[in-house]
């Protein structure tokens, strides 16, 4: 088994408890290791806070997180980040690369790589056009789990789940602007100085998966592609994802050591 911790970070209007089972998945494959999920601030737990309006902005606010993480529970650490945040990542190693030892993406992208209409499609344009003037959160998050999932069953359950989310802590319209705002903005970096893996889904409604070969084609990677699942792939096929990660991972310490 891995010894890597792991830090995690979601993407565009999601909180840390929008990861579902992957944090638990993962943790089956690092039973020993620190899995810690970062809250983005202005969502989820930091809902009061001020919004960031630069990937670079989220990035130093939430570096102090993981510093005081990594004092606490001293070792190596990755980073694993879907969407949004793996602008957020790609960043914040470009920043401080000796923060972390791998870095991980899910369906990212870059404004100096893909077009906005490849970033977001035109059919998630429309709806999230429709959203943002919903304020029934049940419909807003069924609409939400319909673009951005294909293997997920939508049950009123689930629905109600994540409606429970925004209740409890309101995203802001604010909020929600400037995070687009941020990541239409992103260029990606020149090099990644640690080992990369970039996940993504072939089937993806929300940004179409072009976005993620090109940024592999950027730092000279080959993708690992997903068939079916859609752009929340650790939602769709969370074991999937957690297995992936864990054998590059496991691969890439072992080429080091040789």
């Amino acid at each position: 088994m891995g010894q890597m911790n792991w830090v995690l970070i979601r993407g565009l209007s999601r909180e840390t408890r929008h990861w579902a089972q992957f944090p638990e998945k993962l943790k089956a494959h690092y039973p020993n290791s620190v899995i810690k999920v970062l809250e983005l601030p202005g969502v989820g737990t930091k809902y009061h806070q001020k919004s960031e309006t630069s990937i670079e902005g989220f990035a130093r606010a939430l570096r102090p997180d993981f510093l005081k993480l990594k004092e606490e529970n001293p070792g190596d650490y990755g980073i694993i980040a879907v969407s949004m945040g793996g602008m957020i990542a790609m960043n914040w190693v470009d920043l401080y690369p000796e923060d972390f030892r791998a870095i991980i993406t899910v369906n990212s992208s870059a404004g100096n790589l893909s077009g906005p209409l490849e970033r977001m499609s035109p059919k998630a344009i429309k709806k999230i056009l429709q959203l943002f003037f919903r304020n029934n959160l049940a419909e807003r998050e069924k609409v939400i789990l319909e673009l951005t999932t294909n293997m997920t069953q939508i049950t009123p359950e689930l629905v109600q789940k994540w409606a429970s989310f925004g209740e409890q802590y309101p995203l802001k319209r604010e909020v929600f602007l400037k995070q687009i705002y941020a990541a239409s903005k992103f260029v990606v970096p020149n090099e990644i100085r640690i080992p990369f893996l970039i996940l993504a889904a072939e089937q993806d409604q929300l940004s179409l998966p072009k976005c993620s070969k090109l940024l592999a084609k950027h730092f000279g990677l080959s993708p690992v592609l997903h068939p079916t699942a859609g752009h929340d792939l650790p939602l769709d096929d969370p074991e999937w994802m957690a297995k992936k990660i864990f054998e590059w991972e496991n691969q890439s310490s072992q080429r080091s050591k040789t």
